[in-house]
């Protein structure tokens, strides 16, 4: 019986392990890794909607890192919807551009760094970030999963997010 254990443990283990394996180093391109079930559904959409999901996923450009917001950061900020429709299509690729780098940056590098210039023109300190959650490397670049919505300065005080 003793064995018995010993083998489901190392069985359990191993199969664990594997999986924990494939989330944190996914073979596919960042867009396949946000469709996938789980916590990025609005993230997802809001891609789609801004049709930058075509660029993170039908490009040969290689070196993206996507700063992606959990479904409940995006609940918590509870503003996004705003920025839905034809008439602030704009505003909204803006704020989808801010959450994404043209290189591909590491935990450690970001880390080091002070700032970086995203896809939206717009500088963006390390410090809005809040806590990296955990990264996943992709083909196309690297998915650090954050606990929180990034908003661009230029938005900051727009009166379609924040109305008064």
């Amino acid at each position: 019986m003793k064995i018995k254990n010993i083998i489901l443990a190392f069985l359990l283990l191993c199969c664990t392990g594997s999986y924990l394996y494939s989330k944190l180093s996914y073979k596919h391109t960042i867009i396949d890794y946000l469709r996938d079930p789980g916590s990025f559904g609005q993230l997802y959409s809001l891609l789609q909607a801004s049709n930058l999901d075509i660029r993170l996923y039908k490009t040969l450009e290689k070196n993206f890192t996507l700063f992606a917001p959990t479904d409940r950061a995006f609940a918590e900020f509870g503003r996004v919807g705003l920025l839905r429709g034809e008439k602030n299509k704009k505003k909204l690729i803006t704020f989808m551009k801010y959450h994404i780098l043209k290189r591909r940056r590491s935990v450690k590098q970001i880390k080091r760094r002070g700032s970086f210039k995203t896809l939206a023109k717009e500088p963006l300190d390390k410090e809005e970030l809040g806590e990296i959650l955990y990264s996943v490397k992709v083909e196309n670049g690297i998915v650090h999963v954050i606990d929180r919505v990034l908003v661009p300065p230029s938005l900051k005080k727009d009166s379609t997010l924040y109305p008064k």
